[in-house]
């Protein structure tokens, strides 16, 4: 699968998921507190890291989009 970044990736991978998580939460939780909200629950659950992978590849896909427009 490719990725609107450019990135091929398996449609199993760790890639991918992270991918399809972040766009959901930029979807699903349209407010920046809102969102910050999700991160905060993603590290109390998964780790601190886990909370930047998936606040990184939000960025990206924010990012993309923005000049999408």
């Amino acid at each position: 699968m490719s990725l609107p970044d450019g990135r091929q990736v398996g449609n199993y991978s760790e890639e991918h998921r992270r991918y399809w998580e972040a766009n959901w939460v930029l979807k699903r939780y349209r407010s920046k507190r809102t969102r910050q909200a999700y991160l905060d629950e993603i590290e109390r659950i998964r780790g601190f890291e886990a909370k930047m992978e998936l606040r990184e590849e939000m960025l990206k896909i924010w990012t993309w989009k923005k000049g999408q427009k």
